[in-house]
């Protein structure tokens, strides 16, 4: 059975902390319970115990669930709602019988490299991060909408559920890293840098502070092939595959 959530229990939590797609959600609850345009639902099985939960947020799915989840109700409860991108873990998409849209390599943090000599900052303005990150920007790699970036970004900072770094080149931020956060895990949903500063471990440096700020909780990052060895050699370790879903086939 599926039922809309007012309020997350701390069995529904602990389900959310073994991957990307949990963190997420955390983060989304953490941000936006109660607003008329966030909504949550849990599946709970015959006992009523939660087996899968779902947030949708800005027209976009997250789906976090556990191997006992019912991949049949859920694919027609998405259906039903019209969804067409949907966040999970490659096992829940494959239970669904979703199809690949944009998926990686799920990596969590496992060791924190020593502290960079880079000077970082972890009180950088909604704007400055956006800046770096839409010069950044390139083929394939559209900027965010400034305006809703500006605001979200904003709304989550005040709320705890999110956290940004930037690294400092001649005394001005040059790369930034943000996380999307919850109380015991984080999510890394952006790294970037200047394209005349790189080559100077300036998001290194900035995703290093960042991870540190964040302290003991799970970070989870999604990796493309190109940046993969980037993020292990900062300690995070592959745990499978994730990303968006749809279920319609490309």
């Amino acid at each position: 059975m599926i039922r809309l959530l007012d309020t997350l229990k701390e069995e529904q939590r602990r389900l959310c902390l073994h991957g990307p797609a949990g963190a997420r959600l955390l983060s989304g609850y953490q941000a936006y319970a109660g607003r008329p345009f966030a909504l949550f639902w849990a599946q709970t099985d015959k006992t009523g115990c939660t087996t899968a939960l779902i947030c949708l947020l800005d027209e976009n799915f997250t789906l976090c669930c556990s191997p006992d989840a019912d991949g049949e109700e859920l694919a027609a409860f998405l259906s039903a709602l019209g969804a067409q991108r949907v966040f999970c873990e490659k096992p829940a998409g494959l239970a669904l019988g979703l199809y690949p849209m944009e998926t990686g390599t799920a990596l969590r943090l496992g060791r924190l490299l020593p502290p960079s000599a880079v000077p970082c900052r972890l009180d950088a303005a909604p704007g400055e991060i956006y800046e770096i990150l839409a010069a950044s920007a390139g083929p394939g790699l559209s900027p965010p909408d400034k305006t809703a970036f500006h605001a979200d970004l904003s709304h989550r900072l005040r709320h705890g559920a999110a956290l940004a770094a930037t690294a400092l080149w001649e005394g001005k931020p040059a790369a930034c890293a943000v996380a999307c956060t919850a109380a015991a895990t984080a999510y890394i949903s952006g790294v970037a840098t200047l394209p005349s500063c790189r080559g100077r471990g300036l998001g290194a440096a900035a995703l290093s502070a960042l991870c540190r700020a964040l302290g003991p909780r799970d970070i989870w990052v999604l990796a493309l092939s190109q940046t993969l060895h980037f993020y292990e050699k900062l300690g995070f370790v592959p745990s499978g595959t994730a990303g968006w879903y749809t279920p319609r086939k490309p």
